[in-house]
C-alpha cells in the first residue's frame, strides 16, 4: 500500500513538473515571437524594418533607432519621408527622430527639398512642427522655406512663425515678415508673432506693436501683448520713450 502511495505521488510530481516545464516553454515561445514580430534591434534589423511594407515595423524601427542612438545610421531620404508616411504611427515615431537628426546637422537637404516641393499643406505643417522644435540649429538656409510657409496656407502660418522664432534669426526679411503676420486674421498667429518679435527684435517698433495689440478684441492676443510688455527690457522702453519725446518736441 505504501509503495503504491509513493508511486502515485511520484507520478503526480512528474506530471506537475511536465506541465510547469510546458508552461515555461510556451511563455518563452510567445515572448520570442513577439520580439521577432516587432523587428530586431541591431543596425541591420533597423534598416531592414525601416524599409518594410508593414507600418508597425517601420514605426518600431524609428523607435529603436532613437532608443539605441542609431539615428546617424538611418538614410536621410527615408527618414524625412517617414514624416509624411501614410500611417500615423510612423509619422509620430518619425518626428522626434527627424528632430534629432536635424539638431545633429544631418538631413537638411532632403528636408528642404520636401518642404519646397510638397503641395500637401498637412505635410508642410508636419515638417514645420518638427523644425520648430529644433531651435537655433535651424540654419539660415531655412529662411527661404520658412518665409514661403509664412505666406502660405493658414495651416502652415502658425508653425512657420514658431519655427522662425526658434531660429533666433534677426535677418531683416524675417523681421518684416513677422510684422506682416501681425495683420493675420488668426489670433494665434498674431500672438505668436508678437512673442517672436519680442524675442528677436525687442525695439521701438515691436514695442509699438505690443501696445497696439492691447486694444485687440481677442483676449488671447491682449494677454500675450501684456505679458510681452511686462518682460520688455526697461532700457528699451526708456529709449523708445525718449525718442517719442524728442519727436513730440520737434513737431
Amino acid at each position: 500500500m505504501r509503495v503504491n502511495g509513493h508511486a502515485a505521488a511520484y507520478r503526480q510530481l512528474l506530471v506537475g513538473s511536465a506541465w510547469a516545464l510546458l508552461g515555461v516553454v510556451v511563455v518563452l515561445a510567445v515572448v520570442t515571437w513577439k520580439l521577432f514580430s516587432q523587428g530586431g534591434s541591431t543596425p541591420a534589423d533597423v534598416l531592414r524594418d525601416l524599409r518594410s511594407h508593414k507600418p508597425h515595423l517601420r514605426a518600431h524601427a524609428l523607435g529603436v533607432a532613437r532608443r539605441d542612438s542609431l539615428v546617424g545610421l538611418l538614410p536621410c531620404d527615408q527618414l524625412i519621408a517617414s514624416l509624411v508616411d501614410e500611417d500615423p504611427r510612423v509619422q509620430s515615431a518619425a518626428a522626434p527622430v527627424v528632430g534629432l537628426a536635424l539638431t545633429q546637422g544631418r538631413c537638411w537637404p532632403p528636408y528642404f527639398k520636401l518642404m519646397d516641393t510638397t503641395i500637401n499643406d498637412a505635410h508642410r505643417e508636419r515638417l514645420l512642427n518638427v523644425v520648430s522644435g529644433v531651435g537655433p540649429a535651424v540654419a539660415a538656409a531655412s529662411r527661404r522655406s520658412l518665409l514661403r510657409a509664412l505666406d502660405g496656407a493658414p495651416v502652415t502660418r502658425l508653425p512657420a512663425v514658431n519655427a522662425l522664432a526658434r531660429t533666433a534669426d534677426r535677418h531683416p526679411s524675417i523681421i518684416r515678415a513677422l510684422h506682416r503676420s501681425l495683420q493675420d486674421t488668426a489670433g494665434a498667429v498674431r500672438s505668436a508673432s508678437l512673442s517672436a518679435l519680442s524675442d528677436i527684435a525687442p525695439n521701438c517698433r515691436t514695442l509699438s506693436a505690443l501696445r497696439s495689440a492691447l486694444r485687440d478684441p481677442r483676449a488671447e492676443v491682449r494677454d500675450v501683448a501684456s505679458w510681452n510688455l511686462g518682460r520688455t527690457d526697461t532700457l528699451v522702453q526708456n529709449e523708445c520713450r525718449s525718442r517719442h519725446e524728442v519727436l513730440h518736441d520737434r513737431f
